[in-house]
């Protein structure tokens, strides 16, 4: 994309300059590989912030950098050629637009998976604690409630040591004289299947790394822990180099826990039921046809140990795990599972527990943080960081989630910065270049395109949704459905049925055209993922839990308006399809400078990997 009036790129001096520009809205001359050119220079000094008109963007360079602490009271707001692009500038200008406009802000973090958007939020999150008086308890928890949701939620992929697994909105809330009064965090498509089955060389939630690493000889006896080894859902992960090092950096997490407010109970009703998903995973089943006994000898302590956890009766929970049974005329039909049936209920339940779990510990630090009822938020800083665009090995239903919400970010970014832009300039009647842009709408909204994830009847997750209430429904089935409906468009979908070493059946698949780049999708898995079923005879076990955190987990329901919250009604049907964004976010003023997106380095400090040969562009230092 050229600068309007610009049609050639600038040469020897001009283009030394250009290299070691602070903002790329200023360089005459700008494509994509300039900008990769620019990015080089800049990280080979050791910068990693470049403004690009009113976004900040950073390249991470994957080693902990001492960044400056100074006061943001005394950081002007950006002026061209004057300040430095840093994280600290950008919160004071966040600030600032809050104050004089009067319009609650938002910031946006986005950019692949490993590209340091965790990282930089926090520094952001820091910088406006300070920037704005508030109660100093109040800006100190508001500070600790990050490292102990990564430990809850993150953990590590093949991109990166410490993922995000999860999408979190943070809403600060202010009072009319710019003073931070309260919080509120609200969570999206927590990736609850790690916690049963993760790809190669991955490991499961930092947290469970963190305990077995990490406590106490009293502590483990205490969750029955001990001799507890590297098999079950944990099976690879504690042998991984990174899980010694996350769980030191998660050092003073019970510290941390008792400081935003929990009590000592209910940490120990935190690190019990996650003792008993570790138990949960050791569960063995087996087949002896000559005493149909569904279990191997070994599982038994485990099944013992999860109920002694979890405060339910052991009987009550062996027969959950070995027998489907259904209410049927006021009557209770039973049938054994299957080897692979009891496996799936064993995973349900454990999922289940870790999900609600987490939403949990959302609940309690929303309480925390909540403003006084004597005081009213007037404003607002909405704090969005989303995990970055996946591209794995082996994609499957968590990465199409992760990716469509990409997409819908990408699409909101478009209609922000070119959009909206142009519109102003035309309707104020100014002369200007048209900038070409690659939209992504037809991939999300109907008007557009029949190939797109969010149409109704016909879209990708509809379709997704529709085949899961067939009782014949399968993986393949749905494959041949969305060859059937989207078929015709080549430029953005196509399936196929590929051979899998040690299968009998080939793999269904589909490849959809990202903004990012082509990505292939396995549905192997997807209907069952959707579904997400827990039997109902399971919950009725749980809620009989005479723990109180255990019980109330499933005795309410768990509703997602902007955050997560308790109530005593009757079960609502949840909707299958995910909210993959925070509502209204499109309503917030996104300030100049508000928006950062970061990019990743290499997997080695301070190494710029790029997919340009920036040798065609970086002129040698006697250039003229």
């Amino acid at each position: 994309m050229a600068a309007s009036g610009s049609t050639q790129p600038p040469l020897g001096g001009q283009l030394l300059l250009s290299l070691d520009a602070d903002d790329l809205a200023a360089v005459s001359f700008l494509d994509e590989a300039m900008i990769v050119a620019i990015l080089k220079c800049r990280y080979r000094k050791k910068v990693i912030f470049t403004f690009i008109g009113e976004i900040l963007l950073s390249v991470n360079p994957f080693e902990r950098i001492s960044h400056r602490r100074k006061s943001l009271r005394e950081a002007p707001s950006r002026v061209p050629g004057y300040t430095k692009p840093d994280i600290s500038v950008t919160a004071n200008r966040v600030y600032t637009g809050l104050m004089e406009s009067k319009r609650s802000q938002c910031c946006i973090f986005s950019g692949e998976s490993g590209s340091g958007k965790t990282e930089m939020s926090k520094m952001f999150l820091s910088h406006l604690m300070r920037r704005c008086a508030g109660e100093p308890e109040l800006e100190s928890k508001i500070i600790l409630f990050n490292p102990l949701l990564e430990a809850f939620g993150n953990a590590k992929t093949s991109l990166n040591d410490n993922s995000s697994r999860f999408g979190k909105f943070i809403e600060l809330q202010f009072n009319g004289t710019g003073k931070v009064i309260g919080a509120k965090i609200c969570e999206y498509l927590l990736e609850k299947s790690r916690v049963t089955h993760r790809s190669a060389g991955e490991t499961n939630f930092h947290i469970f790394h963190h305990m077995l690493s990490t406590f106490s000889a009293e502590q483990l006896k205490k969750f029955k822990l001990n001799g507890v080894t590297n098999s079950g859902y944990l099976a690879d992960s504690l042998a991984d180099p990174s899980s010694e090092r996350t769980a030191r950096k998660l050092d003073g997490l019970t510290e941390g826990l008792t400081t935003i407010g929990f009590s000592l109970a209910e940490q120990d009703a935190i690190f019990s039921i996650l003792a008993a998903i570790i138990h949960l995973g050791c569960v063995k089943f087996d087949d002896h046809p000559e005493t149909g006994q569904p279990f191997e000898r070994s599982s038994q302590k485990s099944i013992r140990n999860s109920a002694s956890l979890l405060k339910i009766d052991r009987v009550r929970l062996h027969n959950q795990l070995q027998n489907l049974e259904i209410y049927s005329r006021g009557e209770v039909i039973s049938r054994p599972y299957t080897r692979t049936e009891a496996e799936d209920c064993r995973d349900s339940i454990s999922k289940a527990l870790y999900n609600r779990l987490f939403g949990w510990l959302i609940y309690r630090i929303n309480q925390v943080l909540a403003a006084p009822k004597s005081t009213q938020a007037t404003l607002t800083v909405g704090i969005l960081d989303i995990f970055g665009f996946e591209n794995l090995k082996t994609n499957s239903f968590e990465q199409l989630c992760i990716n469509l919400a990409n997409e819908q970010l990408h699409n909101f970014f478009n209609t922000k910065i070119f959009k909206q832009e142009q519109q102003e300039y035309a309707e104020e009647g100014l002369d200007m270049e048209s900038i070409a842009y690659r939209d992504n709408s037809d991939l999300l909204i109907k008007p557009y395109h029949k190939t797109c994830f969010l149409d109704r009847p016909i879209g990708i997750l509809s379709l997704i949704d529709e085949e899961c209430h067939f009782p014949q429904g399968s993986d393949s089935s749905l494959v041949t459905k969305f060859t059937r409906n989207f078929g015709n468009c080549r430029s953005r979908f196509r399936s196929s049925f590929y051979p899998v070493p040690e299968r009998e059946l080939p793999e269904p698949s589909f490849t959809i055209s990202h903004y990012a780049g082509e990505i292939t999708y396995s549905v192997r898995g997807f209907l069952e993922k959707n579904r997400d079923s827990l039997p109902d005879r399971v919950v009725v076990v749980l809620q009989s839990s005479t723990h109180s955190v255990v019980s109330s987990l499933f005795n309410a329901s768990l509703a997602r308006e902007r955050a997560r919250s308790f109530s005593t009604g009757p079960r609502q049907r949840r909707s299958r399809t995910p909210r993959l964004l925070p509502p209204g976010l499109g309503a917030r003023e996104c300030a100049p400078g508000c928006s950062i997106r970061s990019a990743p380095g290499k997997d080695s400090p301070w190494a710029f990997n790029s997919g340009y040969d920036e040798r065609a562009i970086i002129p040698s230092p006697n250039s003229e």
